[in-house]
This record gives C-alpha cells, sequence and structure tokens, in this order.
C-alpha cells in the first residue's frame, strides 16, 4: 500500500509519510511516547520486548503481544486509505478487482470500499444485501476533480475476541468493547454506548483540536518575527560592515593625506637643511682654493729680489688677514644639525571607533562590587560594577548600557555618575545630600537585575559602638600593614597576632576576615605588610612562614613565592610595594631587598649587611 513521493506531494500528504521507510503509513500503530510509525517499521527495530522512539528516543516496554498489541492510529490509517483509494481510482497505483482479482476494474461500491470487475459489479448489485450499496462506475468517478471524490474510508470496528462490532465504550479502560466484552471483562466498569459518548468526545477534541489551531497561528507569527529579526539583523550587518569601512577606509585616506603632507614638510625641512649645507661647503671650498693660491704666491715670493717682495708684501699679508679673519679659529661642526624628529600625538594608538552591542552580556550575572552598606551624608559614595557574559565569564570590553537609580522616601533625585572603564567593569559615584534609608537599583540594558539597600548616617560617630572602630565586627589585636586598591576602593589590613588579614570597603566597611593562623596555604603565621597590584591582585608577607602569598581579585588563594630568593639566612618579608609589574619585598633576615615579578618570578637581590629593616616581628 506504499504511494510514491511524488503522488504524496501531488495530494498535499507529505504528513502521511513514515519516518523510518519514507512511504506511507501502514497499519500505523502508536508508541507510549504518541509517535506513531508503520507496524512492519517498528517490528523491525524492536529488541526483545523494548522499542526506542527514532524521534524522541524514550524506550517503550510491549506486552507478550509484541507490536501487534500497540494501539492503531485509526485516523492516520483512514487518510492513508483515503490516499490509496484516490490513487486506485484515478488508476495512478496497480488496482484488481477485490472479489476475483480481475484485472480490469470498472466500478467502486462506496459502502465496501471494493472495487469490481464488470462480472463482479452486476453480482453484487443483484444481491439483496448490497443493492442498496449505490455502486459507483469508474468513468464516472475520474471524470470528476480530486475534491469532489467523496470516497468511503470508514470501517466498522469489530471485536477481535468476538468478531461483532464494538458497540460500547468504557471510560475506565478507555477502550471500545463489545456487549460480550461489557458483561464478562468489563463487569463493573463504567461504560456506555459509543452513540452516547462519541458526542461529548467529538466536541472535546474539536476544542483541542481548536487550540492547537491558536498555537499554530503562534508559532507562525514568532517564526515571522525571528525570521524578519534575522533578516534586520543580515541587513543591520551589512549596513555597518559598509559603515565601518567607508569610516575606515575615510580614516585610512584622511591618514594618507595626512602622511604626504608630513613627508612633503620633511621634503621641505631636507631641503633647506641641505642647501644651508651646500653653501658651507662652497665657502669652504672658495677659502680653502684662496689659501692654496696664496700659499703658491708665498713660494713663489721666496725666489723674488728683495725689492719685488717688499712690493708685494703689503698686498699678501692684507689677503692672508682676511684668510685668517674669515677662517681662523674654524668651528669644526656643520652649521647645519640633523635635528629632526617625528613624534607621536599619543604613545599609543588611538582607538578611532566603537562597535557597541549588548548580546554578549548577562545582566543576571553582572554584579556590583563592595557595594556600600553604611554612608555619612555629603560624602561620595563609590562602587564598582562588573559586567559577566553568559558562561559567567567577566567581560573583556565595555559599551553596555548601564543605569543606576536610587529609591528613597525622598522626592529629590540623586544624579549618579558612571564611568565606562572600557574593560568590562563600570564605576559608579554620587554624594547622598540626605540621611535616611536608600535602595540602589542597578539596570543593565534597562533591565533590573540587582537592589541593594544601604543607610545614610549623618556623622561618623553614628557609626561607632563603644571601642569598636568604624566597620570592625571584631577588634583588632595588633594591626600592622595597610594597603588600599585605587581601582575598586578597597583596603587590606593585616593583623600579625591573629595571623589574618582584614578586607574593608571604600566605606570603611568590613567586608572579610582573610586566612588563619598556620602554615598551608591561605593561613598565615604574623603576616605583616600588604600590597594590591594594577589587576587587583593581592600580596601578603607571611613573615614566620617565611613566603609572600598572592590571592586574586576576589580574594581566593593563587600561589605562594619567595624562598628562592634566601640568602644565608631564612627568606624573612616585612615589607612589600608594587611598582611596574615588579614586587620589591624588605627581607629582614638577609637584610636586603629582594625582586619578584608579579608572577612570582625571582629577579634579583640588592643590598649589604649595612641594610637594617627599620621593623621586625618574630614570634
Amino acid at each position: 500500500m506504499a504511494g510514491e513521493p511524488s503522488k504524496e506531494k501531488e495530494v498535499g500528504l507529505d504528513n502521511l509519510t513514515c519516518p523510518v521507510c519514507n512511504q506511507l503509513y501502514n497499519k500505523p500503530k502508536y508508541l507510549p511516547c504518541q509517535h506513531y510509525y508503520c507496524q512492519a517499521c517498528l517490528e523491525k527495530i524492536q529488541v526483545g520486548y523494548k522499542i526506542v522512539c527514532p524521534e524522541c528516543t524514550d524506550e517503550a516496554t510491549l506486552s507478550e503481544g509484541g507490536v501487534n498489541d500497540l494501539p492503531k492510529n485509526f485516523f492516520i490509517a483512514r487518510l492513508v486509505n483515503g490516499v490509496i483509494l484516490k490513487l486506485k481510482v484515478k488508476d495512478e497505483v496497480e488496482v484488481k478487482c477485490d472479489e476475483c482479482d480481475e484485472e480490469t476494474v470498472v466500478a467502486y461500491c462506496p459502502e465496501c470500499n471494493f472495487f469490481f470487475c464488470n462480472i463482479c459489479s452486476e453480482s453484487h448489485q443483484r444481491s439483496k444485501r448490497y443493492r442498496d450499496h449505490g455502486v459507483q462506475l469508474l468513468t464516472e468517478l475520474r471524470s470528476k476533480s480530486d475534491n469532489s471524490i467523496q470516497l468511503n474510508t470508514v470501517k466498522v470496528l469489530l471485536c477481535q475476541k468476538h468478531d461483532i462490532d464494538l458497540l460500547f465504550y468504557c471510560e475506565t479502560c478507555r477502550e471500545l468493547i463489545c456487549v460480550y466484552c461489557s458483561v464478562k471483562d468489563h463487569a463493573g466498569h463504567k461504560h456506555d454506548a459509543v452513540k452516547e459518548v462519541v458526542g461529548n468526545a467529538r466536541k472535546l477534541l474539536k476544542t483541542l483540536s481548536a487550540s492547537l489551531d491558536e498555537m499554530i497561528s503562534d508559532i507562525h507569527a514568532v517564526q515571522r518575527n525571528v525570521n524578519d529579526m534575522q533578516e534586520t539583523i543580515t541587513q543591520k550587518g551589512t549596513e555597518l560592515d559598509k559603515r565601518i569601512d567607508e569610516y575606515y577606509d575615510r580614516l585610512f585616506q584622511r591618514l594618507m593625506e595626512q602622511k604626504k603632507e608630513i613627508k612633503l614638510r620633511l621634503a621641505d625641512v631636507l631641503y633647506f637643511k641641505k642647501k644651508l649645507g651646500s653653501v658651507q661647503l662652497e665657502d669652504l671650498e672658495s677659502g680653502k682654493m684662496e689659501m692654496l693660491r696664496m700659499k703658491e704666491l708665498t713660494v713663489a715670493a721666496e725666489s723674488s729680489s728683495d725689492q719685488e717682495f717688499l712690493s708685494a708684501k703689503n698686498q699678501l699679508s692684507d689677503q692672508m688677514l682676511q684668510l685668517h679673519s674669515r677662517y681662523g679659529g674654524l668651528n669644526l661642526e656643520p652649521t647645519e644639525t640633523d635635528s629632526m624628529e617625528f613624534t607621536f600625538q599619543n604613545s599609543n594608538f588611538p582607538q578611532f571607533g566603537k562597535l557597541q552591542s549588548t548580546a554578549n552580556v548577562a545582566p543576571n550575572c553582572t554584579k556590583i562590587l563592595f557595594i556600600p552598606g553604611y554612608a555619612v551624608k555629603g560624602q561620595k559614595i563609590q562602587f564598582v560594577i562588573v559586567t559577566r557574559d553568559s558562561c559567567n565569564s567577566r567581560c573583556i570590553r565595555g559599551g553596555t548600557t548601564v543605569l543606576v537609580k536610587l529609591e528613597s522616601t525622598i522626592k529629590k533625585s540623586i544624579p549618579v555618575q558612571i564611568i565606562d572603564k572600557n574593560d568590562g567593569s563600570y564605576i559608579a559615584s554620587f554624594v547622598a545630600l540626605q540621611e535616611g534609608k536608600f535602595k540602589l537599583i542597578l539596570c543593565i540594558d534597562e533591565q533590573t537585575i540587582q537592589k541593594a539597600p544601604f543607610i545614610v548616617h549623618k556623622s561618623y560617630s553614628e557609626l561607632s559602638k563603644g571601642n569598636r572602630t568604624i566597620g570592625i565586627d571584631k577588634k583588632m589585636d595588633k594591626p600592622w600593614g595597610i594597603a588600599f586598591n585605587n581601582y575598586t576602593g578597597v583596603y587590606a589590613v593585616s593583623d600579625i597576632s591573629k595571623h589574618c588579614v582584614y578586607i574593608f570597603d571604600n566605606q570603611d566597611i568590613f567586608v572579610k576576615e582573610l586566612g588563619s593562623h598556620g602554615s598551608e596555604d591561605s593561613h598565615f603565621d604574623g603576616p605583616q605588610g600588604v600590597a594590591f597590584d594594577s589587576h587587583d591582585q593581592l600580596y601578603i608577607a607571611d613573615f614566620n612562614n617565611h613566603r609572600i602569598q598572592k590571592f586574586d581579585h576576589n580574594f581566593m588563594y593563587l600561589q605562594q613565592f619567595g624562598k628562592e630568593a634566601a640568602g644565608n639566612e631564612e627568606f624573612g618579608p616585612v615589607a612589600i610595594a608594587v611598582h611596574n609589574e615588579r614586587l620589591y619585598v624588605v627581607d629582614s633576615n638577609n637584610k636586603c631587598i629582594s625582586v619578584f615579578l608579579t608572577n612570582g618570578f625571582f629577579c634579583l637581590t640588592f643590598g649589604s649587611e649595612k641594610l637594617e629593616c627599620g621593623s621586625q616581628y618574630t614570634q
């Protein structure tokens, strides 16, 4: 019962093709996942009592009857039968008499769904049982269009056990049953006549089908919108590509013009400088020739008479004095020098253009770092916003629309200044001129992602309690070193007695306590000097553990180093400073300065035994 693919397209029934065999469905059966396939196709992919759905990969467990016990898809089978019948009517597939297999078919019975030869058709119509079936001649059917051909593809279903009509529907088992099944196998179940329940069933199915139409319409609308957006993105990308080319072509053209102008200027400078040099050379050559001529005259005067010599003496001496005056004490340097320089207006090449896009920024991953909890009236409040992408990695470029709003009971708005650092981070700052409770709201591309409350007090005294310094939840014992991060505004304070480092934000609010007593990673024994580098990384001089410990911008442990710089004594770092990607460490044990790269690579040591440490702490 398989039709050719070209025939399927002709009747517009592509959805009646089995995805396994690519043929019209033959005895379609449902799997529990509601996908359906030809019975023969399911039997081919059956493994034991298991079948894996080719579309959704759900695994179905079969009963003892195997594929044959799976429910039939009557509706698909009916549509397929309609296709086959129409193809037979149009004589586009092989058709034989359903009674005698005669190949010359002339009539069709819509009640029986049978094709007949001439003899069988006459016999069928003479029978009392079938004379009212209204047999139709194929010539009449073939003269009609496809849409006007009405074929009966509905078959009366019979009970497989009792071979009689299925006149009842069991609601409990959700299946059709005959009168015998209703008494025997379905006794006590809720069931009713098919004619009684089919009305509501058809109505329910019609309602569900109508809702599918609405959802399909919505899908079509979304598809149109997505396709339109794809086209818009392509068009805008083409426009931007063109604009970028035009801009940089103009920029390149201007650079070439500027290059030409500068080279013309250089040619002028070279011409005049070389011209002055040529004039100097000509003057020198003229003086040299005059001097040679005077020497020749002097030699000639040696052989002259006294009278001749005295008569020419004045003339010769005057000319020689003039030469002495012009060339005596001659400066051996050229009068014109090579003093020419080409300097850049900026030591770094500027970024002439910027492509802005928010597609790589994930607003929900963006965070405010070191957000204030308290502030003082009239004091500038500053914090850092770091954008992240959908993979929760820090964005490395700017251009995102960042907006910070302030909500409070005060109606007067407070302006917030945003500075784009062009590295994925933004610095926000404002001055609170009123006391009270505020709520800071961060919006990325008009999407609110974070709210943070803080309180503005009238003075610092309101933030102090007893012997507790601003923002500190624990009283320090022996605070030693302190370092500020100019980028984020946080600062670190080491405590050599409590063997830890305290972190505070730019509002002097305690953020976290870093480390504890010990010798493992992130533990300290008498920490002293602390320092931040330009990448927000923190370095801590762990004195009694004879090392430097390094932490990232989130104060997570990175590495330790320093022992390779030890001299006669163990490495004893007490003070550190970072400058130009180098870490300078005061080593009190070896009385010297050790220099490292910020990645921990040891560079050099300098100093002497006379270099004493101004302070030292030893357990």
